[in-house]
């Protein structure tokens, strides 16, 4: 079986709309497709997907990654196809490990499209073997550029007192007319007010949440859960958080934003 594997991260949409259409799932299904039809011995063969969007290829703890990585160990998997070798992974290290060492241990053919790499057809090639170990040496580079260049715009917005990062404290919601900015939310306001009103009247944390669950007001997480401002796969473990604790409300009662300044 052929296992084909597509990987979009968020970086990528930062690249110009030409090549952010090239790097796009449909882009790379669309190239490795076309591949595969134009070679009958490939095209006859069943095709399996593993698709990571929105994953970084700095790192192979990706899903659908490990997915095929272990469908290829059991042996399901005899050909991996991909459009270029920053789809597969961009540390040159691990990328060469799978490419040299592990694929043929296998007995996996790797494919890169656009590198015009094809492990079935570079036995005994040790200039070809060069030349994939510069280009992911050469894709390791460029994410390091990259991320040190998203690092250095944060501190310009950061040092203007822009809001940055996803987590919110409770109470609060992104602007709509301004992702940095924060504005109170309505609802979970009230429940952070009445955690400070009942501290300033001498209760301590544990009466605080008992007093919390007694009115059924829900736990920050249970809160988003319900508001959908999270991810569904995020839901089953937020909701075993669904009661109020001491510790959450010292969380609370402790978060120098409620004050007006963050770091």
């Amino acid at each position: 079986m052929i296992g084909t594997y597509y990987r979009l991260s968020l970086a990528d949409e930062d690249v110009g709309a030409d090549k952010a259409e090239s790097n796009s799932i449909q882009g790379q299904r669309g190239l490795v497709e076309g591949y595969i039809m134009a070679r009958p011995e490939l095209a006859a063969e069943p095709r399996q997907e593993y698709v990571d969007d929105g994953y970084s290829g700095t790192s192979t703890s990706r899903p659908a990654f490990q997915r095929l990585i272990r469908d290829a160990q059991d042996g399901k998997v005899k050909t991996i196809i991909v459009k270029d070798f920053s789809r597969f992974a961009r540390d040159y290290i691990e990328a060469g490990d799978y490419m040299e060492r592990i694929f043929p241990l296998l007995g996996v053919r790797s494919i890169s499209v656009n590198d015009g790499y094809d492990s079935g057809m570079q036995a005994g090639n040790d200039v070809r073997g060069l030349e994939v170990a510069i280009k992911n040496i050469i894709n390791a580079s460029y994410s390091r550029d990259l991320s040190a260049k998203i690092a250095a715009a944060d501190h310009v917005m950061q040092k203007k007192g822009m809001y940055l990062g996803g987590y919110r404290p409770f109470g609060f919601l992104p602007d709509p007319s301004d992702c940095h900015k924060l504005i109170l939310d309505p609802v979970a306001s009230r429940y952070v007010w009445l955690i400070f009103e009942l501290a300033l009247q001498g209760n301590r944390t544990g009466t605080i949440a008992k007093i919390l669950n007694e009115k059924q007001i829900p736990t920050p997480a249970a809160y988003h859960v319900a508001e959908n401002h999270v991810y569904s796969e995020q839901k089953a473990w937020d909701l075993q958080r669904s009661h109020w604790t001491s510790g959450t409300v010292y969380h609370v009662l402790k978060n120098e934003k409620y004050k007006g300044s963050s770091v």
